[in-house]
Protein backbone atom coordinates (compact mmCIF):
# COMPACT_ATOMS: atom_id res chain seq x y z
CA UNK A 1 0.00 0.00 0.00
CA UNK A 2 2.02 3.08 -0.56
CA UNK A 3 2.40 6.38 1.60
CA UNK A 4 2.19 4.34 4.64
CA UNK A 5 3.73 4.34 7.68
CA UNK A 6 5.09 1.54 9.58
CA UNK A 7 6.48 2.18 12.97
CA UNK A 8 7.77 -0.27 15.45
CA UNK A 9 5.50 0.43 18.87
CA UNK A 10 8.79 0.95 20.35
CA UNK A 11 8.86 4.31 17.99
CA UNK A 12 5.64 5.32 18.17
CA UNK A 13 5.72 5.71 22.14
CA UNK A 14 9.27 7.00 21.89
CA UNK A 15 9.87 10.17 23.73
CA UNK A 16 11.07 12.61 21.69
CA UNK A 17 10.51 16.65 20.37
CA UNK A 18 10.74 17.92 16.47
CA UNK A 19 9.20 20.50 14.99
CA UNK A 20 6.60 20.40 11.68
CA UNK A 21 9.16 20.01 9.15
CA UNK A 22 11.41 17.55 10.71
CA UNK A 23 8.71 15.33 11.62
CA UNK A 24 7.13 15.26 8.22
CA UNK A 25 10.57 14.90 6.85
CA UNK A 26 11.41 11.78 8.84
CA UNK A 27 7.96 11.04 7.92
CA UNK A 28 8.57 10.96 4.15
CA UNK A 29 12.55 9.51 4.99
CA UNK A 30 10.48 6.21 6.63
CA UNK A 31 8.38 5.94 3.59
CA UNK A 32 11.48 5.85 1.08
CA UNK A 33 13.54 3.54 2.65
CA UNK A 34 11.38 1.37 2.98
CA UNK A 35 11.19 1.54 -0.78
CA UNK A 36 14.66 0.13 -0.62
CA UNK A 37 14.04 -2.27 2.40
CA UNK A 38 16.24 -4.92 0.96
CA UNK A 39 19.47 -2.47 0.43
CA UNK A 40 19.02 -0.42 3.01
CA UNK A 41 21.68 -0.29 5.30
CA UNK A 42 23.10 2.11 8.10
CA UNK A 43 25.02 3.79 5.20
CA UNK A 44 22.38 4.36 2.62
CA UNK A 45 21.92 7.88 1.78
CA UNK A 46 18.37 8.99 1.35
CA UNK A 47 17.29 11.36 -0.96
CA UNK A 48 13.99 13.71 -0.08
CA UNK A 49 13.27 16.37 -2.81
CA UNK A 50 10.79 19.35 -2.29
CA UNK A 51 8.47 18.08 -4.54
CA UNK A 52 7.23 15.13 -2.73
CA UNK A 53 7.24 17.85 0.80
CA UNK A 54 5.22 19.58 -1.70
CA UNK A 55 2.97 16.73 -2.89
CA UNK A 56 2.23 14.93 0.73
CA UNK A 57 1.53 18.02 2.69
CA UNK A 58 0.03 20.32 -0.07
CA UNK A 59 2.29 23.39 0.39
CA UNK A 60 3.90 25.75 -1.89
CA UNK A 61 7.46 25.26 -3.98
CA UNK A 62 9.12 28.23 -1.89
CA UNK A 63 7.15 26.74 1.79
CA UNK A 64 8.93 22.95 0.67
CA UNK A 65 11.98 24.61 0.07
CA UNK A 66 11.83 26.51 3.55
CA UNK A 67 10.77 23.48 5.15
CA UNK A 68 13.36 21.07 4.08
CA UNK A 69 16.59 23.74 4.76
CA UNK A 70 15.33 24.38 8.47
CA UNK A 71 15.08 20.86 9.09
CA UNK A 72 17.79 19.68 7.52
CA UNK A 73 20.14 22.44 9.51
CA UNK A 74 18.23 21.51 13.32
CA UNK A 75 17.91 17.23 12.66
CA UNK A 76 20.87 16.31 13.15
CA UNK A 77 21.00 17.79 16.53
CA UNK A 78 17.48 15.78 17.96
CA UNK A 79 17.30 12.65 19.93
CA UNK A 80 14.90 10.73 21.11
CA UNK A 81 14.17 8.30 24.19
CA UNK A 82 12.64 4.61 23.91
CA UNK A 83 12.38 1.16 25.31
CA UNK A 84 13.19 -1.51 23.70
CA UNK A 85 14.13 -5.28 24.82
CA UNK A 86 18.43 -5.77 25.58
CA UNK A 87 19.46 -8.60 23.33
CA UNK A 88 22.18 -9.59 25.79
CA UNK A 89 20.00 -10.19 28.82
CA UNK A 90 16.45 -10.23 27.46
CA UNK A 91 15.38 -7.41 30.16
CA UNK A 92 13.76 -4.08 29.14
CA UNK A 93 16.06 -0.70 28.71
CA UNK A 94 15.82 2.60 28.05
CA UNK A 95 17.77 3.79 24.92
CA UNK A 96 18.54 7.07 23.46
CA UNK A 97 19.05 7.82 20.09
CA UNK A 98 19.66 10.37 17.28
CA UNK A 99 17.30 10.06 14.45
CA UNK A 100 20.22 10.54 11.58
CA UNK A 101 24.15 10.39 11.72
CA UNK A 102 24.31 12.41 8.55
CA UNK A 103 21.67 15.09 7.00
CA UNK A 104 22.05 17.76 4.78
CA UNK A 105 20.61 20.04 2.09
CA UNK A 106 21.22 20.54 -1.61
CA UNK A 107 19.59 24.23 -2.65
CA UNK A 108 20.50 23.57 -6.24
CA UNK A 109 18.26 20.88 -6.35
CA UNK A 110 16.39 21.62 -3.63
CA UNK A 111 16.91 17.75 -1.92
CA UNK A 112 17.64 16.46 1.57
CA UNK A 113 20.10 14.11 1.84
CA UNK A 114 19.91 11.85 5.05
CA UNK A 115 21.35 8.67 6.76
CA UNK A 116 18.97 7.58 9.35
CA UNK A 117 20.76 6.25 12.50
CA UNK A 118 21.58 2.41 12.93
CA UNK A 119 19.59 2.28 16.10
CA UNK A 120 16.40 3.78 14.50
CA UNK A 121 16.12 1.75 11.10
CA UNK A 122 15.16 -1.40 13.07
CA UNK A 123 12.46 0.80 14.50
CA UNK A 124 10.60 1.13 11.04
CA UNK A 125 12.53 -1.74 8.79
CA UNK A 126 12.13 -5.81 9.04
CA UNK A 127 8.76 -5.63 11.45
CA UNK A 128 7.24 -8.62 12.15
CA UNK A 129 5.30 -7.84 14.93
CA UNK A 130 4.46 -5.38 17.32
CA UNK A 131 3.82 -2.58 14.50
CA UNK A 132 1.53 0.50 14.01
CA UNK A 133 0.52 1.58 10.13
CA UNK A 134 -1.51 4.51 9.26
CA UNK A 135 -1.82 6.26 6.37
CA UNK A 136 0.19 9.48 5.41
CA UNK A 137 -2.60 11.11 3.89
CA UNK A 138 -4.04 11.14 7.37
CA UNK A 139 -1.35 13.57 8.73
CA UNK A 140 -0.59 15.48 6.19
CA UNK A 141 -3.43 18.34 7.19
CA UNK A 142 -2.30 18.36 10.59
CA UNK A 143 -0.03 21.15 11.54
CA UNK A 144 0.59 20.79 15.42
CA UNK A 145 3.00 18.37 15.98
CA UNK A 146 1.18 17.28 19.06
CA UNK A 147 -1.76 16.26 16.94
CA UNK A 148 0.51 14.03 14.50
CA UNK A 149 2.06 12.82 18.43
CA UNK A 150 -0.80 12.36 19.39
CA UNK A 151 -2.58 10.23 16.29
CA UNK A 152 -0.04 7.70 16.58
CA UNK A 153 -0.39 7.31 20.35
CA UNK A 154 -3.98 6.81 19.72
CA UNK A 155 -3.58 4.60 16.35
CA UNK A 156 -1.32 2.61 18.54
CA UNK A 157 -4.55 1.48 20.49
CA UNK A 158 -6.99 0.73 17.30
CA UNK A 159 -8.07 -2.25 18.34
CA UNK A 160 -9.21 -1.21 21.44
CA UNK A 161 -10.48 2.29 21.00
CA UNK A 162 -9.17 3.56 24.32
CA UNK A 163 -5.65 4.86 25.67
CA UNK A 164 -5.53 5.54 29.36
CA UNK A 165 -2.10 7.58 30.12
CA UNK A 166 -1.24 9.04 33.03
CA UNK A 167 -0.79 12.85 32.36
CA UNK A 168 3.31 13.32 32.93
CA UNK A 169 3.77 10.01 30.69
CA UNK A 170 1.76 12.13 27.96
CA UNK A 171 3.38 15.36 28.01
CA UNK A 172 6.87 13.18 28.00
CA UNK A 173 5.66 11.08 24.92
CA UNK A 174 4.59 14.39 23.24
CA UNK A 175 8.13 15.81 23.57
CA UNK A 176 7.13 18.60 26.47
CA UNK A 177 9.90 19.90 29.24
CA UNK A 178 8.95 20.52 32.14
CA UNK A 179 9.01 23.77 31.93
CA UNK A 180 6.24 23.95 28.87
CA UNK A 181 2.20 24.58 29.38
CA UNK A 182 3.02 23.96 33.41
CA UNK A 183 -0.57 25.03 33.93
CA UNK A 184 -3.15 22.49 32.72
CA UNK A 185 -5.43 25.42 31.23
CA UNK A 186 -1.96 26.05 29.09
CA UNK A 187 -1.50 22.61 28.50
CA UNK A 188 -5.59 21.97 27.13
CA UNK A 189 -5.34 25.32 25.68
CA UNK A 190 -2.19 25.09 23.56
CA UNK A 191 -1.62 21.29 23.26
CA UNK A 192 -4.19 18.83 24.04
CA UNK A 193 -7.30 20.55 22.97
CA UNK A 194 -5.68 21.94 19.77
CA UNK A 195 -4.38 18.36 18.70
CA UNK A 196 -7.53 16.99 19.38
CA UNK A 197 -9.40 19.50 17.17
CA UNK A 198 -7.11 19.07 13.84
CA UNK A 199 -7.66 14.89 14.56
CA UNK A 200 -11.05 15.28 14.47
CA UNK A 201 -11.33 17.76 11.76
CA UNK A 202 -8.27 15.85 9.43
CA UNK A 203 -7.69 12.47 9.96
CA UNK A 204 -9.84 9.12 10.00
CA UNK A 205 -10.99 8.86 13.63
CA UNK A 206 -12.61 11.18 16.28
CA UNK A 207 -11.39 11.50 19.67
CA UNK A 208 -12.81 12.53 22.96
CA UNK A 209 -11.40 12.33 26.53
CA UNK A 210 -12.25 12.52 30.13
CA UNK A 211 -9.77 13.73 32.88
CA UNK A 212 -9.16 11.75 35.98
CA UNK A 213 -7.94 13.54 38.99
CA UNK A 214 -6.78 12.73 42.82
CA UNK A 215 -7.64 15.04 45.01
CA UNK A 216 -7.75 18.69 42.57
CA UNK A 217 -5.00 17.53 40.48
CA UNK A 218 -5.07 16.00 37.09
CA UNK A 219 -3.08 13.01 36.86
CA UNK A 220 -4.60 11.02 34.44
CA UNK A 221 -5.89 11.14 30.45
CA UNK A 222 -8.94 8.41 29.32
CA UNK A 223 -9.05 9.01 25.38
CA UNK A 224 -11.84 7.07 23.80
CA UNK A 225 -11.85 7.61 20.14
CA UNK A 226 -13.69 5.59 16.63
CA UNK A 227 -12.99 5.59 13.28
CA UNK A 228 -15.69 8.01 11.29
CA UNK A 229 -18.45 6.55 10.16
CA UNK A 230 -18.89 6.77 6.29
CA UNK A 231 -21.74 7.26 3.86
CA UNK A 232 -24.45 4.09 4.40
CA UNK A 233 -23.91 4.01 0.03
CA UNK A 234 -20.11 2.69 0.85
CA UNK A 235 -20.92 0.58 3.84
CA UNK A 236 -19.50 -2.96 2.73
CA UNK A 237 -17.75 -2.17 -0.17
CA UNK A 238 -14.73 -2.65 -0.96
CA UNK A 239 -12.17 -0.70 -3.56
CA UNK A 240 -8.87 -1.28 -5.82
CA UNK A 241 -6.79 0.91 -7.26
CA UNK A 242 -7.13 0.94 -10.85
CA UNK A 243 -3.69 0.29 -12.44
CA UNK A 244 -4.20 0.80 -15.83
CA UNK A 245 -3.20 4.05 -18.00
CA UNK A 246 -4.45 5.55 -21.43
CA UNK A 247 -1.49 5.81 -23.85
CA UNK A 248 -1.52 9.70 -23.26
CA UNK A 249 -1.55 9.43 -19.65
CA UNK A 250 1.72 7.11 -19.90
CA UNK A 251 3.50 9.72 -21.81
CA UNK A 252 2.77 12.09 -19.87
CA UNK A 253 3.27 10.97 -16.50
CA UNK A 254 6.88 9.57 -18.47
CA UNK A 255 8.01 12.90 -19.09
CA UNK A 256 7.23 13.60 -15.32
CA UNK A 257 8.63 10.65 -13.89
CA UNK A 258 11.87 10.76 -15.71
CA UNK A 259 12.24 14.76 -15.56
CA UNK A 260 15.63 16.31 -14.06
CA UNK A 261 13.65 17.90 -11.37
CA UNK A 262 12.52 15.05 -10.01
CA UNK A 263 15.62 12.52 -9.68
CA UNK A 264 14.71 10.15 -7.45
CA UNK A 265 13.03 8.39 -9.90
CA UNK A 266 15.84 8.02 -12.19
CA UNK A 267 18.07 7.61 -9.52
CA UNK A 268 16.50 4.04 -9.04
CA UNK A 269 15.02 2.99 -12.20
CA UNK A 270 17.49 5.19 -14.85
CA UNK A 271 19.80 2.66 -17.25
CA UNK A 272 23.30 4.24 -17.35
CA UNK A 273 24.80 6.01 -20.48
CA UNK A 274 20.61 6.34 -21.58
CA UNK A 275 19.41 9.56 -22.45
CA UNK A 276 16.27 11.37 -21.16
CA UNK A 277 14.46 11.15 -24.28
CA UNK A 278 15.48 7.40 -23.80
CA UNK A 279 14.71 7.09 -20.89
CA UNK A 280 11.11 8.69 -21.19
CA UNK A 281 10.49 6.16 -24.14
CA UNK A 282 11.22 3.26 -22.25
CA UNK A 283 8.90 4.21 -19.03
CA UNK A 284 6.36 4.76 -21.38
CA UNK A 285 5.84 1.92 -22.90
CA UNK A 286 6.51 -0.07 -19.86
CA UNK A 287 3.39 1.80 -18.44
CA UNK A 288 0.88 0.52 -20.74
CA UNK A 289 1.66 -2.66 -18.26
CA UNK A 290 -0.48 -2.28 -15.32
CA UNK A 291 1.80 -4.35 -14.04
CA UNK A 292 4.40 -1.90 -13.93
CA UNK A 293 2.27 0.96 -12.83
CA UNK A 294 1.82 -0.83 -9.79
CA UNK A 295 5.42 -1.22 -9.43
CA UNK A 296 5.48 2.85 -10.05
CA UNK A 297 2.25 3.34 -8.40
CA UNK A 298 4.08 5.50 -5.60
CA UNK A 299 6.25 7.77 -7.64
CA UNK A 300 3.19 8.20 -9.90
CA UNK A 301 1.27 9.76 -7.00
CA UNK A 302 4.30 12.02 -6.42
CA UNK A 303 4.15 13.61 -9.62
CA UNK A 304 0.37 14.14 -9.63
CA UNK A 305 -1.19 11.08 -10.97
CA UNK A 306 -4.58 10.75 -9.04
CA UNK A 307 -6.14 7.66 -7.96
CA UNK A 308 -8.11 5.96 -9.03
CA UNK A 309 -10.18 2.95 -7.38
CA UNK A 310 -12.77 0.29 -8.97
CA UNK A 311 -15.52 -1.36 -7.06
CA UNK A 312 -14.72 -5.32 -6.05
CA UNK A 313 -17.89 -6.96 -6.01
Amino acid sequence: MANVIYKDNNLVEASYALTLSEQRLILIAIIAARDIEKELTSDTLITIHAAQYMQHFNVGRQSAYDALQSASESLFERRLTYKAIDPVTGRQAIYKSRWVSKVGYVKEAATVQLIFAPDILPLFIKLEEKFTKYELKQISQLTSVYAIRLYELLIRWRSTGRLYIKLNELRNKLGLSNEEYIKMGDFKKRVLNTAIEQINEFTDIEVNYTQKKEGRSITDIDFVFERKKTSSSSQGTTFEPIYKLTAKQCLYFANKLCDLNYPQFGMKYGNIGETTEQFQERIALELMDPENVKKYYSYLQEVGYKEKFKEVK
